[in-house]
């Protein structure tokens, strides 16, 4: 469960960050779902509100794990954004991990 969770808690923080910082809610659930892709976890949902992420990975397996995270209207910041998507773009496997995310909070 520890890895699961370690990926989840990667993928949502980085939703968390774009949410915050003004990403359009359906760009935040494609990353989420694209981190969760890279790190090959197949069974996932995730849901996007404008001031909430909700999501689970592995629910029919031993090591799942589900989080739901409160995100408070904030202000626009483009340049955190186009950062943030950038960094997704280049993911690959365990190559970045969470205190990467912490810098654009």
């Amino acid at each position: 469960m520890a890895v699961t969770k370690e990926i989840l808690s990667l993928a949502v923080e980085t939703g968390d960050a774009l949410l915050r910082n003004g990403a359009e809610v359906y760009r935040v659930e494609d990353t989420v779902m694209h981190i969760l892709e890279a790190y090959e976890i197949e069974e996932y949902d995730v849901y996007v509100l404008s001031n909430g992420i909700f999501a689970s990975a592995n629910e029919n397996k031993d090591d799942a794990c589900s989080m739901i995270r409160h995100v408070p209207l904030g202000q626009t910041h483009l340049g955190r954004i186009a950062a943030l998507n950038r960094f997704e773009g280049n993911l690959f496997p365990r190559m970045f991990p969470k205190r990467c995310v912490d810098t654009f909070r």
